[in-house]
């Protein structure tokens, strides 16, 4: 145990309120000799909000959580928390709760005298201990695990145990690197709505840091996108999926298909007529930056496209494409298709069983008919071709 967690977790706590503090970071730099981890990032994360730090491995998440809780020193620019200046003061100034990667038990300690910890230090009273580490390893599912040392636990457990620890006191901001990695879905699901209740009930601001889109999406208030060591992206998990501010983001976060094209004209605010590669034309929808004349690129998403047969299109569909069923995937309670046109080019569609009632309809060879609403295809400009 490093001694600047112990001193974390010593740290005196303020009198805990029903709202959470804000944190800011503002131009906030690592870098390591001439490589930068995380390079001018500003983040404003309001109290009592929710906000999820989401990058694949080297997008520099880790990097800012721990500088925003004073594991590590940034090489420029300042961090506030609740509008005081924290950048030089150490963890157990800062009066926050962090969940580490990497468990960070106290070996020493059983498993309750580890809950049991950071409440000692609070001075809480030992039947509120008692209580609170008993609903604490209640709602991590290791009620038997109470006098287990961390060497006895798997490594899951050892986790769960480190995100009980973190949450039994009730911090008004609370940070968490991965917290969930090591469970299996079904307690990871669990855990999952068990942070988001504590979050509704305690109104803590919880900046969480994850790998995975699904759990970025379904936890967080806002969710900032990081791409090498900056924000691509920061925005409600809606907006992140339905309106990606690029084709980067657009393509990271699930799936997407990628419609290329010029923008023929505007029809109405952020509704526009686009001629596509390959000759049709579509109806879509974009920001109010584009104009005529624009290369762009559509995103669309898999599970926004209905199938036709090539007979009997509706008179109010807009936009359509035809083509061949080349790979079907059975997943269950859906289907995963890719539809070749005629031009070679590919599309993903995702469609649900029980909208098919003959399997003849979306089978490989089969020819069928893409149909999607205007507002479905979300445009951002195609920088890779622009001229």
């Amino acid at each position: 145990m490093n001694m600047a967690l112990t001193a974390s977790l010593l740290a005196d706590a303020t009198p805990i309120g029903k709202l959470g503090t804000d944190l800011r970071l503002q131009g906030i730099s690592k870098y390591y000799g001439d490589a930068a981890a995380v390079r001018q990032l500003d983040l404003d994360v309001r109290a009592g909000e929710f906000v999820t730090l989401l990058g694949s491995s080297g997008s520099g998440k880790t990097t800012t959580l721990m500088m925003l809780a004073g594991f590590i020193s940034p090489s420029e620019g300042k961090i506030l928390v609740g509008g005081k200046d924290v950048t030089r003061l150490p963890p157990s100034k800062r009066n926050l709760g962090v969940v580490f990667q990497n468990y960070a038990l106290f070996p020493h300690l059983t498993v309750a005298q580890n809950l049991a910890f950071p409440l000692e230090m609070r001075g809480v009273s030992k039947v509120e201990i008692k209580r609170r580490v008993a609903d604490g390893l209640a709602q991590v599912q290791l009620a038997d695990k109470a006098e287990r040392f961390p060497r006895e636990l798997s490594g899951g457990q050892q986790q769960r145990i480190a995100l009980a620890r973190a949450l039994i006191f009730k911090p008004q901001a609370l940070l968490m690197d991965e917290p969930l990695g090591a469970l299996d879905k079904n307690l990871r699901e669990h855990m999952q709505l068990e942070i988001r209740r504590l979050h509704r009930n305690s109104g803590a601001t919880v900046v969480f840091v994850t790998h995975d889109q699904e759990e970025a999406l379904t936890m967080s208030d806002r969710v900032a996108v990081m791409q090498d060591g900056g924000i691509a992206q920061i925005a409600s998990p809606n907006e992140i999926y339905d309106r990606p501010a690029n084709k980067w983001v657009a393509q990271f976060i699930g799936q997407s298909n990628t419609l290329h094209g010029t923008i023929a004209r505007s029809v109405g605010k952020g509704k526009f007529i686009v001629d596509l590669e390959g000759g049709a034309t579509i109806q879509a929808s974009g920001p109010d930056t584009l104009k005529a004349n624009d290369r762009i690129c559509g995103i669309l998403r898999p599970e926004k496209i209905a199938l036709r047969g090539l007979a009997g299109l509706d008179n109010d569909v807009v936009n359509s494409l035809t083509g061949k069923v080349r790979e079907v995937q059975y997943l269950g309670h859906m289907v995963k298709l890719a539809v070749e046109q005629a031009n070679g080019i590919r599309m993903q569609v995702v469609a649900q069983l029980q909208k098919f009632a003959d399997a003849d309809v979306w089978s490989e060879g089969s020819s069928l008919t893409l149909v999607w609403d205007p507002e479905s295809v979300w445009l951002v400009p195609d920088s890779e071709r622009s001229s």
